[in-house]
């Protein structure tokens, strides 16, 4: 399990660029912040390319490391069983280790989030961690969901008041389309204005024609 955790964190390009790097940079301090993300990456494609260096297509490596990584949440799944934890009733320090592990596949909002899929649909390891967050980082779960709640508000909040904008964008590229394709059908000859309008609200009224006098 442990390549598929290094390949998701730091290989993984769509994890790597819109969350992982970014979660470092903000926490790190300055300059550390600046390079410690890319060494991170640098040392985890190595070690993925070590344990498959028979494996040059990055597609086929990903779907190898997560078969791999999906067989082994499998035989954990089947492992605990309806077991609180994986010696009984009380936790032990593999318990320590597989939370450590499948916590991060569950919480993390990874992009590419296939191997957290695969945790969750198992019901009895979604309620294995979920039951040791509560009991043993019960303040730490509490922020974390608290944050999640005020992130959508936040979001909530920014799409109410994009709306009227979005509405106003709406009306405004509904109308130039129209008038974009009535423009062309009357080019086109597909839409004929009769002459007698045309006359009568294009062409200038009597009283402002100016008089022509011809010598």
């Amino acid at each position: 399990l442990y390549p598929a955790l290094l390949y998701v964190w730091w290989v993984d390009e769509r994890n790597r660029v819109n969350l992982t790097r970014k979660w470092f940079a903000k926490t790190l301090p300055f300059p550390l912040s600046m390079f410690y993300p890319d060494w991170y990456h640098k040392a985890a494609q190595e070690s993925v390319e070590a344990l498959y260096p028979y494996i040059e297509n990055e597609q086929v490596l990903e779907n190898e490391i997560n078969e791999k990584a999906m067989q082994c949440i499998t035989a954990i799944s089947h492992r605990l069983g309806t077991q609180e934890f994986m010696f009984g009733a009380h936790p032990s320090s593999i318990d320590a280790t597989l939370f450590a592990y499948l916590a991060p596949l569950v919480k993390a909002p990874f992009p590419n989030g296939k191997l957290k899929t695969h945790v969750i649909s198992h019901n009895n390891l979604l309620k294995y961690v979920t039951r040791i967050s509560q009991r043993y980082f019960a303040a730490e779960t509490q922020a974390f969901e608290a944050q999640k709640l005020q992130e959508h508000v936040n979001d909530v909040g920014a799409q109410t008041n994009n709306f009227p904008h979005k509405r106003r964008n709406q009306i405004l590229a509904t109308g130039i389309a129209f008038m974009a394709m009535a423009g062309y059908a009357v080019s086109t000859g597909l839409l004929q204005i009769p002459s007698k309008w045309f006359s009568r609200y294009v062409d200038p009224p009597r009283t402002l024609r100016i008089p022509i006098r011809y010598e």
